[in-house]
């Protein structure tokens, strides 16, 4: 999914800020979006989920699930036809137009998971954390996602009080620092095992409950420069 282009600054060998072409967003800042095609006012739908593909060493974005209310069924929009995403809506390719990366025409095609895949929602939001000796820990309040080179991964999960605020759309507490598990420490496995629809699945760790306040967010400058680095493919992923 392209992101919106935005510079962060980093640090180069010489020590000088060099600009990083990469945003940030929470899943739940993501999620009731309007989708629409060509302009704002050509809303198809709104974002009800998000879909990746478990690979090494982050998941990857392989397009979002849209909602067209009154009954109608949920369309799957493959990453290459979303075009960008802004503050107010998530633009994409018109259907009946050929996508610009995949030069092939239609409307959007109906979900159907694939082996390897997990929704946001669905698998993630509000699932119980237990560490690696099955104790329950927390509970996974956010999503932590960063776009970059046309690629949007998933880096972290956010277990702190500000995620549960965001998740009901209610601003965070000046204050109150963000509380982040970076993905590599969770066990893709048990992500896919979990119940959708909101039961009681869990999410499992390769790490202790002690550890997860020790271990630092993931250097994001690194993150990027691998996005950038790495081709597109599907290596290391599962499915």
């Amino acid at each position: 999914m392209p992101p919106q282009s935005t510079q962060n600054p980093s640090s180069t060998p010489s020590g000088q800020p060099s600009p990083r072409d990469y945003r940030l967003y929470f899943f739940s800042e993501l999620t009731g979006r309007p989708v629409c095609t060509g302009n704002i006012k050509n809303r198809i739908g709104k974002v009800s989920d998000l879909v990746f593909r478990v690979c090494e060493p982050y998941p990857e974005a392989v397009g979002i699930l849209i909602d067209h209310g009154w009954g109608r069924t949920t369309e799957f929009i493959p990453r290459p036809s979303v075009l960008r995403i802004e503050d107010d809506a998530i633009f994409v390719s018109t259907p009946s137009q050929p996508c610009p990366e995949t030069s092939k025409g239609g409307g959007f095609p109906p979900f159907e998971i694939q082996p390897g895949w997990i929704l946001l929602d669905q698998h993630l939001m509000g699932k119980t954390i237990l560490d690696m000796d099955g104790r329950r820990t927390e509970v996974v309040n956010d999503v932590h996602l960063l776009a970059s080179q046309g690629r949007m991964l998933l880096i972290h999960v956010d277990i702190s009080f500000n995620g549960f605020l965001r998740r009901w759309g209610i601003s965070r507490i000046f204050g109150q620092p963000d509380q982040f598990i970076n993905w590599k420490y969770v066990q893709p496995l048990s992500v896919a095992a979990a119940p959708a629809g909101g039961g009681k699945g869990t999410v499992s760790l390769s790490i202790t409950r002690k550890q997860i306040r020790e271990i630092p967010p993931e250097d994001l400058g690194r993150v990027e420069d691998s996005t950038s680095r790495e081709p597109r493919t599907s290596r290391g992923c599962v499915g």
